[in-house]
């Protein structure tokens, strides 16, 4: 009987990660925190389709499996159909649910539900990312008489580590998330599209910095101690 891990080995990783990108885009699109997506089963010699449920965040744990359990070394040209591979990941993460893990240790009860899944919690909400956006703004650029200004110069932080002003940095930021609800791959978007002479801030050569800054490699994602909540963190392996 196949099973997911075993499955994802045979599938080249940039490929699997790519489709369930378009995947999470278009449910971004259309508001969606999950979808029904089709398995094709035969039942009584009769070719049928099942319905099996992928979630917002089911993509990003998938993700990270891809990553961490195959070796994309092989470059595999196998492809499977979605619907499987989300009943397969239904089938493995049954198994490897924090239920199961609650059943052994009650005492991190609250450690599996408010310490692992606070960001996840959190990010369900486009309304909070927004809100909190706004007031981390105004506590580090618009205010102009909180204590932390006479010690800390926001302006001077972001531009010894990007070259930049924080407004700017904050111009090629909102520029980012537009990409990544548009296109699973950011940095393949035309620079003809987003930058004019005049602007000197929005370039390629920056996005790319910027996306470069806040990303690691396959090899960093499975060794690093944080697994897939480094997908969640404002971290760097390299920074001071």
């Amino acid at each position: 009987m196949k099973d997911f891990v075993s499955e994802i080995k045979k599938i080249n990783t940039d490929g699997l990660i790519y489709k369930f990108s378009e995947i999470s885009i278009d449910m971004f699109k259309k508001v969606q925190c999950w979808r029904n997506v089709e398995v094709p089963i035969v039942r009584y010699g009769k070719h049928q389709k099942m319905l099996v449920q992928l979630s917002a965040w089911d993509i990003p744990n998938i993700a990270f499996l891809s990553v961490k359990e195959s070796n994309d070394y092989r470059h595999a040209d196998k492809v499977s159909f979605v619907g499987q591979l989300v009943d397969l990941y239904r089938e493995y993460d049954n198994e490897h649910s924090a239920a199961e893990s609650i059943k052994n240790a009650a005492a991190g009860v609250f450690r599996v539900v408010l310490g692992m899944t606070a960001e996840q919690f959190q990010y369900q909400s486009l309304w909070w990312i927004f809100e909190k956006f706004n007031r981390d703004y105004y506590i580090l650029l618009a205010a102009k008489n909180f204590e932390h200004k006479n010690e800390i110069d926001t302006n001077a932080a972001v531009k010894e580590v990007f070259g930049c002003s924080a407004d700017d940095y904050v111009a090629i930021l909102l520029m980012i998330f537009w990409f990544c609800s548009q296109h699973p791959e950011p940095l393949s978007v035309p620079e003809i599209l987003y930058c004019r002479k005049e602007n000197i801030i929005l370039t390629a050569e920056n996005i790319a910095k910027f996306i470069g800054y806040y990303s690691c490699d396959y090899k960093e994602l499975r060794e690093h101690s944080f697994g897939k909540q480094l997908f969640f963190q404002n971290y760097r392996s390299d920074r001071k």
